[in-house]
């Protein structure tokens, strides 16, 4: 179950909600969900839900929430089970990160993800990561300028 792209919860979040609290941030993460083959993890759809049902001066309702997330039913998604929360612990140790980003880093391994598209790198993340033949990085996509040549170029993993 191989993935070019994981998505973090933020560019889920930007594609609900931002069309006009941040278009810009909105339309890119649109396209990446319409153009990238990405998956992303159970813990992603949890906060995404939270997320856009409590954490918004305008929340979406349940039923809207639970629209969004019937959409990417199709993508894979890691789910969260007792070996990933061993890796993410091992991750969160090796690297002094915080677990839950060290969840996030498991689940991307764990799909085969070469890139990963959200913010968690904007907190001091790793800007690289390493897991046998994969390299991903958390790329910082949503401040790149309106000019880059589409999802791919965003996407691209720094140094590979």
């Amino acid at each position: 179950m191989n993935v070019d792209c994981f998505l973090d919860t933020n560019v889920l979040v930007y594609a609900a909600m931002a069309r006009f609290s941040a278009p810009g941030k909105y339309e890119r993460a649109r396209l990446v969900i319409a153009d990238t083959n990405f998956g992303l993890s159970a813990q992603v759809l949890q906060e995404f839900f939270v997320k856009v049902t409590r954490g918004s001066d305008r929340p979406l309702s349940v039923v809207d929430a639970l629209v969004w997330l019937d959409r990417l039913i199709d993508r894979p998604c890691i789910a969260i089970d007792q070996e990933l929360v061993i890796e993410a612990v091992a991750i969160a140790e090796r690297y002094k990160i915080h677990y839950w980003d060290a969840a996030i880093l498991a689940a991307a391994t764990r799909l085969g993800a070469v890139t990963s598209a959200g913010n968690r790198q904007k907190r001091g993340l790793l800007p690289h990561f390493s897991t046998g033949p994969n390299w991903f990085s958390f790329v910082s996509w949503l401040r790149r300028s309106a000019s880059c040549g589409g999802p791919a170029e965003w996407l691209r993993p720094w140094g590979a």
